[in-house]
């Protein structure tokens, strides 16, 4: 039995001034009972993705207790989170830091930009690729600082960009791009500065500040976890993170148990340029320069707020359309994406 429990979850504030899930006693109840099955993951790593990520962390706790064996002999990878159907390669970025990817797939290339604590072989990343790769050359890599891709302080968002295109020089010099959360972002930063590499760009629930009450809350969060990155506190920052973004201490206390516990709390540097892509309002007057055709799509179940900065993002851009997907919310359905890629990018098959 599925039981939508992202739908059950009550708000209430907590620290950092975030809003905080409590689940119900019937919940609870629910929780302990049902197989529920994992999807699409990319962490969301602020308060508007709150209601996504109770989603998200619901089904981690049941994957880990009941449906592991299951979930990872449906994909494309082996228990140690290795892809099995791609040979990884690298590419070098301008200051010298080696990009890990790995190509998948036929037709346009198309490059996919993960959110905040993602590698490209996190299994539900792997189960997107496997999805869009039956239309596209699917180019899956390690941002800076992630996975096997190396990192060279200081950061800065530049940066990232170099890295986007060095691997659409690797691509052949034209690419597509698809970003969701932060790396929404990021490939909106892309197309602002490859326009000449760039071909058309979709987005996925770009997430940044959308109130200065928002910002506020965000920047005593982002204070918070810096404090303890700095101390070297990894996991610590990691966990203080996602509480503050609405994970309930109820399932923080059981990550640890999560297949890719591992892997995400060393990540957790990583969080720092994630949250300088999206500690502040989107840059609306800079977006009005971008030439490059985007789809700019959120989930009808992501927050008011993502969805009124997305329609804001859509309208800035000269040559961009915007959808709200129906009944998706932040961790959307790869197949439920695919058509609406075909579409857009001219790829639909007969």
């Amino acid at each position: 039995m599925r039981m939508p429990l992202s739908t059950k979850i009550r708000p209430m504030i907590g620290a950092f001034g975030t809003n905080r899930f409590m689940l119900q006693p019937q919940d609870r109840s629910a929780l302990s009972k049902s197989a529920i099955t994992t999807s699409k993951c990319s962490l969301p790593f602020r308060q508007e993705q709150q209601l996504g990520l109770s989603h998200l962390v619901t089904k981690i706790v049941a994957f880990t207790l009941r449906e592991r064996r299951i979930y990872w002999r449906d994909l494309p990878c082996n228990p140690n989170g290795s892809n099995m159907e791609a040979k990884m390669k690298y590419v070098t970025s301008k200051d010298g830091t080696k990009l890990a990817y790995d190509v998948t797939g036929s037709g346009p290339p198309l490059i996919c930009i993960t959110g905040a604590s993602c590698f490209r072989n996190f299994p539900p990343i792997l189960k997107v690729v496997k999805v869009l790769s039956k239309h596209f050359t699917v180019y899956n890599y390690d941002r800076r600082g992630r996975g096997d891709s190396s990192d060279t302080a200081p950061y800065s968002i530049s940066k990232e960009v170099d890295d986007l295109e060095v691997l659409i020089d690797a691509c052949g010099g034209k690419a597509l791009l698809y970003g969701h959360s932060s790396g929404a972002v990021l490939a909106l930063e892309a197309a602002l500065r490859l326009d000449e590499k760039i071909d058309q760009v979709i987005v996925y629930d770009p997430p940044y500040v959308h109130t200065k009450s928002d910002r506020a809350k965000y920047q005593a969060l982002a204070a918070e976890v810096m404090k303890q990155l700095s101390q070297k506190n990894n996991k610590r920052a990691m966990k203080t993170f996602l509480s503050g973004i609405g994970m309930p201490k109820f399932f923080v206390l059981f990550l640890p148990l999560f297949p890719g516990w591992r892997e995400m709390h060393t990540l957790a540097p990583t969080l720092a340029y994630d949250i300088e892509l999206t500690k502040d309002f989107p840059p609306l007057n800079r977006f009005k320069e971008i030439k490059i055709p985007t789809l700019v799509l959120v989930g009808s179940k992501s927050p008011e707020s993502v969805r009124a900065v997305g329609e804001e993002i859509a309208k800035a851009i000269p040559a961009a359309a915007f959808e709200i997907i129906a009944g998706q919310d932040h961790l959307v359905n790869a197949k439920v994406l695919l058509p609406k890629f075909t579409r857009f990018f001219g790829t639909s098959k007969a």
